[in-house]
């Protein structure tokens, strides 16, 4: 804690959203940020009424974040996209991160800013297979691997489009048992990872306790948004020198300004701290 910092103020975490392509992450994003308030009805049903036109109803609530033109047309995330919201504990910034193969060095510019992360899975049949490598490469495996490279230790497990398993008690432990495996080979203690069955399409166990019976008569635990209020970001030593790895930089030609992006790994920066590049 800074001097003179607001020991109330709820502390920044950056949140990155990985996974394999198609396995629901920018769903489970915009699901998340209209359940929070955080996107308008008017904005919404603007992205229920173009999706529809296109023939991508289910696509609705990922535009929240996949918003370029590209990234509709292709039906898949390309950028990281970025989202805000507020948790008990937590001034939450989302970085929902590309799942396609292609987009890998973008997704690492996500998880670089990264504190914790929620790994989305598939449940589905096959689709979890698929995510795993099984029959090829899968970004499940990789993105799992990446995230801890960067040293991301608290890890979430949102085990996506449970509906399309009938909610099943026996499916969500295979994931947990196939996964649970290759995640303590990289590195991750069990009493990190959090496993979180839900269905981000049909808004089940995202910001409140499951509802449907076919989950809440086995799974008791917390819902996403619990889970992710309970994060422990890793202690940052602020008495140490300011190191800050820039990610991106923004110029304005208009402005004639330069601005610098990145996550302070160690030491303190202020409005008026001046610092040299």
């Amino acid at each position: 804690m800074l001097q003179g910092e607001d020991q109330d103020m709820p502390r920044q975490l950056n949140l990155a959203i990985v996974g394999h392509v198609d396995s629901g992450k920018s769903t489970l994003c915009g699901r998340l940020l209209h359940a929070l308030g955080r996107i308008s009805k008017k904005q919404m049903h603007k992205n229920e009424k173009e999706a529809k036109e296109k023939g991508k109803g289910s696509f609705a609530y990922a535009w929240a974040m996949d918003d370029s033109a590209d990234e509709r047309a292709r039906g898949i995330t390309m950028n990281v996209g970025v989202a805000y919201f507020d948790t008990k504990n937590y001034q939450v910034v989302m970085l929902d991160s590309p799942g396609h193969k292609d987009f890998v060095p973008n997704m690492i510019s996500g998880v670089t800013q990264a504190d914790a992360a929620v790994l989305v899975v598939d449940a589905s049949l096959g689709s979890f297979e698929s995510g795993m490598g099984v029959n090829g490469v899968g970004q499940t495996k990789e993105h799992s691997q990446l995230i801890r490279s960067f040293g991301v230790e608290n890890l979430i497990v949102a085990v996506n489009k449970m509906d399309s398993v009938e909610y099943s008690a026996e499916r969500f432990n295979y994931v947990k048992s196939q996964l649970g495996i290759f995640l303590r080979s990289c590195g991750y203690k069990e009493s990190a990872i959090t496993w979180v069955p839900l269905s981000a399409m049909e808004n089940e166990n995202l910001v409140t306790a499951a509802s449907d019976t076919r989950l809440s008569s086995w799974f008791h635990g917390t819902c996403l948004l619990e889970a992710i209020d309970s994060s422990a970001p890793p202690p940052r030593d602020v008495s140490r020198p300011l190191r800050l790895p820039i990610c991106d930089v923004i110029s304005s030609h208009v402005l004639g300004q330069v601005a610098v992006c990145g996550k302070v790994v160690c030491g303190a920066i202020g409005s008026d701290s001046k610092v040299k590049l």
